[in-house]
């Protein structure tokens, strides 16, 4: 079975999440499968680790924004804007698009003023 490109580029995007970076054909076949259809969940697989420590993150960030232990969105922004290839798109799933806009504009706007 071949994998599409979407679904390689989207396992690619929880795997950044993860410890382990590398990944076999047979466990990208693997977190596919019980992706998209359930079942048995995979074993030691590095795409679905990376995909619970996803939420994990997103939890952990969101508590800190609504608990008062934040760090600032404009910090996360600096942090995040040069992860390649994937940017801020954990912020936005995260936080929202809306919110996450606010803190690029004000960010890129400090920039610029330097």
């Amino acid at each position: 079975m071949k994998i599409s490109r979407n679904a390689r580029s989207e396992q690619d995007y929880w795997l950044s999440f993860a410890d382990v970076k590398h990944v076999t054909d047979k466990q990208r076949l693997e977190f596919l499968q019980f992706d998209s259809y359930g079942g048995d969940r995979p074993v030691n697989n590095p795409i679905l680790n990376g995909k619970i420590r996803h939420g994990q993150y997103g939890e952990m960030m969101r508590d800190s924004y609504f608990d008062g232990g934040w760090p600032g969105g404009l910090y996360l922004v600096a942090d995040y804007v040069n992860r390649k290839p994937f940017g801020v798109r954990p912020l936005v799933e995260w936080f929202g698009p809306e919110r996450v806009q606010r803190w690029c504009t004000v960010f890129l706007d400090r920039l610029e003023r330097r």
